[in-house]
């Protein structure tokens, strides 16, 4: 793992080195899947960044806006990736540097933080670098056995809207060692205005798809349970424990489902 001073994340040699062996419908097969030599790129094209800004007319409503990717350095990821497969009648090589490049990847994080009074305009100096201390002042959510928030839900902390979106995507094949025709095929069709078009398109699902993890009820939970513990790990907090253990809650039983993953398997075959 190295980062340069201009901003490129490089981590040399296998990631990821996997050997499958797969029969199924009569197709026996050994397919070897590897990730190496992985690249990240334009770490440092951060070109706006707005933080906690006020919004008119919300009080407890802060504003973050951020611009990564802006010309001459897009943000971009680039990987070697090898496809190996050998059966009975089936004989692949494919070794290819797959990349991605984004342009002008923009985010907006609206972030509502309720602070109480009272541990805000009594707070020490001493404490001034401790992030529990902070988390302490902000009003905590009621939770269930479970860690679960009961309630309003939109009071304390919460992460009240979250866009990200990019202007341009591109993905580019590049064989190293291909034994299959489709693959330079799709070489050529990737560097198309269409295939450009589609990469963006897939690109800003995939974002909508994280933007989703992120602001969801897990990530939620974690902020409500920090936040009912934050007096426990705040020096200046009445209720402050040097080695405290953290909050138990009860585990939630999983609901049980029958899945048959036999028809997911035939498609990656």
């Amino acid at each position: 793992l190295k980062l340069d001073d201009e901003g490129v994340l490089f981590i040399s040699g296998d990631l990821v080195r996997k050997r499958l062996e797969i029969s199924i419908g009569g197709l026996n097969a050994i397919i070897e899947v590897g990730v190496s030599d992985v690249k990240v790129s334009g770490l440092d094209s951060l070109a706006a960044l707005k933080l906690l800004q006020p919004m008119v007319g919300e009080s407890s409503v802060l504003n973050n806006t951020a611009t990564f990717g802006v010309e001459p350095d897009p943000l971009a990821f680039s990987l070697t990736l090898l496809i190996k497969g050998k059966g009975d009648e089936v004989k692949v090589h494919n070794e290819v540097e797959l990349s991605l490049t984004l342009k002008d990847v923009g985010l907006m994080l609206q972030v509502l933080a309720q602070m109480m009074e009272p541990p805000f305009l009594n707070f020490p100096i001493e404490d001034v670098f401790n992030i529990n201390c902070w988390m302490n002042t902000i009003v905590k959510p009621v939770l269930d056995q479970y860690g679960m928030r009961v309630g309003d839900p939109n009071s304390g902390l919460v992460l009240s809207n979250l866009t990200v979106a990019v202007a341009q995507a591109e993905i580019n094949i590049k064989c190293i060692s291909c034994s299959s025709p489709m693959m330079l095929e799709l070489e050529e069709a990737m560097q198309s205005p269409e295939g450009v078009e589609d990469a963006t398109e897939v690109a800003n699902m995939f974002l909508d798809y994280g933007k989703d993890l992120l602001a969801g009820e897990n990530t939620q939970s974690n902020i409500d349970r920090t936040l009912n513990e934050a007096a426990y790990h705040c020096p200046h907090s009445p209720s402050y424990q040097q080695n405290f253990p953290g909050l138990e809650y009860e585990e939630m039983k999983p609901a049980q489902t029958n899945t048959d993953y036999s028809f997911l398997i035939a498609i990656i075959v």
